[in-house]
């Protein structure tokens, strides 16, 4: 009896990290990065790799710099960001299939811009060239 039990309780654990592995592939696959975009200065040619933004299926907006992300904010939402030395709202948007960041120093109290606003223009991407 304990020896027909060894190997179904085998089978049975070999199994389970299949089955792990394939929700974490359906959850990196719906919340991985879907586009990317490069921050374009005003001579036309592309800037540093730190100016590199992506979007994910739920379009959150990620700063992608070292191979890591850091969230940035929302399409179509401002995002106040307190945790720097100087707040910062950002908001983003796409306009004629590029990634437009809008952003200004920040009123920590008032949540408000307390300067000039910015706009910058990230083009499309592939993957492969980040």
């Amino acid at each position: 009896m304990l020896k027909s039990i060894i190997p179904l309780a085998a089978l049975a654990i070999a199994f389970i990290p299949s089955s792990a592995n394939a929700d974490l592939r359906q959850q990196y696959n719906e919340g991985g990065c879907k586009k990317y975009y490069r921050y374009i200065n005003f001579t036309g040619k592309f800037a540093g790799y730190t100016f590199t933004r992506c979007i994910d299926s739920r379009n959150n907006v990620w700063k992608v710099w070292d191979h890591k992300l850091e969230k940035r904010g929302v399409v179509d939402k401002a995002s106040f960001r307190s945790h720097t030395t100087y707040p910062k709202i950002y908001q983003y948007h796409i306009e004629n299939n590029n990634l437009i960041e809008y952003e200004c120093d920040a009123n920590r109290s008032t949540q408000t811009c307390s300067g000039e606003i910015d706009r910058s223009v990230y083009i499309p991407i592939d993957k492969s060239d980040i």
